[in-house]
């Protein structure tokens, strides 16, 4: 049986037939048996309009298809998606949308609607889902370009407004508790909060800051009587493990300080880490590691590490 033909699309209007319109999509396809052949398969016929070569999609069903360049409207179409890049954004052909809602310069509800016109709500659309009578030249709203036409800007897209940074994630943060205590020098107070962050946050807990007096066992010179040294130890540390962490390769004291480890057996006031700023070398040497009363033999006696 004969199929039923096609309708006309004359324009009653002029009396004259006009062209049929053309879909995006030029590749048809039809399943005839393969003669010639022993298991008598299917294979798809491709027919393609030589004159719609622009507007060409090849897919794996009929790899045959000739390349272009160009795809739909003339515009590149991306290899991997298969979808149109039209400029401002990508168009999905298969789905007859774009993959991303249109934008204004100024922020609105829904941008270039216009309420005598249902669809101009929907910012996927193209063309106003009449590509029949309309294209698209780069992904923006027709209406856009109209209004900075009659406002002397020229046939031009609204710039699209540049979104704000997000805001960086917070680094590491270093808790010191001074439990009351004061330290005046600001290096030493910067290389405790560094300490707490070298040991995963972990508090650093002063015991001793700036004085004004000697301590029984302390020494008359000592840095704390000139606001430059602190004791501490560090939460959930021993203070054997804080000194070895801090001659390691990601020390934040490398150069430029005393530290002493004061052990149980100290002359001075109880076991703890003494940090200071008072090496003879100057702020670019070696920090000097020392050691004492780690044992009674070594009270008051100190001992300088080896770097």
């Amino acid at each position: 049986m004969n199929s039923a033909p096609m309708p006309s699309l004359a324009d009653s209007r002029h009396g004259k037939r006009r062209p049929r319109a053309l879909s995006p999509t030029i590749v048809s396809m039809s399943v005839r048996p393969q003669r010639n052949s022993p298991n008598q398969k299917t294979r798809p016929i491709c027919h393609y309009d030589e004159s719609l070569i622009h507007l060409r999609q090849q897919s794996a069903t009929c790899p045959d298809a000739p390349s272009y360049g160009s795809r739909f409207t003339g515009k590149e179409r991306d290899s991997e998606s298969g979808n149109d890049y039209f400029g401002a954004r990508y168009y999905a052909s298969s789905m007859g949308r774009f993959m991303s809602p249109d934008w204004s310069a100024k922020q609105e509800p829904v941008p270039y609607a216009k309420l005598d016109n249902p669809q101009s709500l929907n910012l996927y659309a193209y063309v106003l889902n009449n590509p029949l009578d309309k294209t698209d030249p780069d992904g923006h709203d027709f209406w856009d370009k109209v209004l900075n036409k009659i406002q002397g800007k020229g046939w031009v897209d609204t710039p699209r407004p540049q979104l704000a940074s997000a805001p960086k994630a917070p680094g590491p943060v270093g808790i010191v508790n001074y439990h009351g205590h004061t330290v005046t020098n600001p290096t030493v107070k910067q290389k405790l909060t560094e300490i707490s962050i070298q040991h995963a946050s972990s508090t650093v807990n002063v015991s001793s800051g700036d004085r004004d007096f000697v301590p029984t066992g302390g020494s008359k010179t000592s840095a704390h009587l000139d606001g430059n040294a602190a004791d501490f130890h560090v939460q959930g540390f021993t203070d054997s493990q804080v000194d070895a962490n801090l001659k390691s390769s990601d020390s934040p004291v490398k150069t430029g300080f005393n530290v002493i480890q004061h052990g149980p057996d100290t002359a001075t006031e109880g076991a703890h880490v003494h940090i200071d700023t008072e090496n003879h070398g100057g702020a670019s040497a070696p920090t000097s590691f020392k050691h004492e009363g780690m044992s009674p033999e070594t009270t008051g006696h100190y001992s300088v590490d080896p770097q």
